[in-house]
């Protein structure tokens, strides 16, 4: 697919971005116990506005395990998102790739409430897939979520 057009490109769950099946495995458990320690401070209301990066005021950052999976676990995605600031997987003010949103993502909520809790939670679980990369053989690469995804897809 090519910059100048917007339609979304369709791809097949799994399609493998180089994680090996033990490192995704790793990571999915990882996020589903943030998914449980994340809720006891609040709960997402899905308004996509976090996903307008630029209209938030906010970059994303991850690193590459967290862009890797993301990509891994994408069904829908429209690259050309990237030229204006949003996430590939952002459309029509939702989130098409819940399944593999990177860690900032699960503990980012617009609600004041819980913020404190959030951030150390983050930080524990950033040391956890820092961890989970290594043993997997990926390096640490720790920049924005939207500079992993250009470089992946080639896109922009």
């Amino acid at each position: 697919m090519d910059g100048m057009t917007s339609r979304p490109e369709r791809r097949p769950t799994g399609a493998s971005q180089g994680l090996s099946p033990e490192t995704s495995v790793r990571l999915a458990a990882l996020w589903s116990g943030i998914e449980a320690a994340s809720a006891a401070s609040g709960d997402c209301a899905r308004c996509g506005e976090c996903c307008k990066f630029a209209e938030a005021g906010h970059v994303l950052y991850a690193e590459r395990i967290e862009a890797l999976y993301a990509l891994d676990r994408a069904e829908d995605l429209d690259p050309s998102q990237l030229a204006r600031g949003l996430c590939p997987f952002y459309r029509r003010g939702a989130c098409l790739n819940r399944a593999g949103r990177p860690l900032g993502c699960r503990t980012f909520f617009c609600a004041a409430a819980g913020a404190e809790e959030r951030r150390a939670l983050y930080e524990e679980q950033l040391r956890r897939v820092r961890a989970i990369a290594l043993e997997g053989g990926i390096a640490i690469d720790y920049r924005p979520f939207l500079a992993h995804m250009d470089e992946l897809l080639g896109a922009v």
